[in-house]
């Protein structure tokens, strides 16, 4: 990148900074009525089950990543190669085997380890992903559960609230 580039994207950068930062301040409060009251836990309707977004993206980027591994490991002719067939940790390991150079890392063998170092992070994170994906999952599900059985017992919010024109008052809402 040139220099002129560089000072082009850091000027873009500042400036959608400035905008997140200026912007929400200029928002301003609208009058209106009270606040609708809560709905009813029976009005609303259980989420939809199904897989997490972590889990998700988790399972593509394993995918998207490991494909081209197998691949190489398939059709390369290094015996060092073989160890891509094994997900995560293949990578690692096939970086850990190649032959050294004297003197320190080989030109020509430089881009291969930089991708391999790209892909074992790739496929970590992407596990990493799916784990997590997998817990919040089951923790969510069990926290609606309870929130479910926490809000079939009678509730009471009080808040502020406009009253008429000009004046200023509380209003009080609840399930029973």
């Amino acid at each position: 990148m040139t220099r002129s580039n560089v000072r082009s994207l850091a000027r873009g950068m500042a400036l959608v900074v400035a905008a997140t930062i200026i912007v929400p301040g200029l928002a301003m409060a609208q009058e209106g009525a009270a606040a609708p009251p809560p709905a009813r836990p029976e009005e609303t309707p259980p989420p939809a089950p199904g897989p997490s977004l972590w889990v998700v993206a988790g399972i593509t980027t394993l995918a998207f990543s490991y494909a081209p591994a197998a691949m190489v490991a398939a059709t390369s002719g290094a015996t060092v190669d073989r160890t891509l067939f094994v997900p995560v940790i293949g990578p690692w390991i096939d970086l850990s085997q190649r032959p050294s150079c004297p003197g320190g890392v080989c030109s020509s063998d430089k881009p291969a380890k930089e991708l391999l170092i790209l892909d074992g992070a790739l496929q970590a994170a992407s596990v990493a992903a799916i784990l997590f994906g997998w817990v919040s999952a089951s923790a969510s599900r069990e926290s609606a559960s309870a929130a479910r059985s926490a809000s079939l017992r009678p509730t009471i919010r009080v808040s502020p609230a406009p009253i008429g024109s000009g004046g200023h008052g509380m209003v009080a809402l609840g399930t029973f």
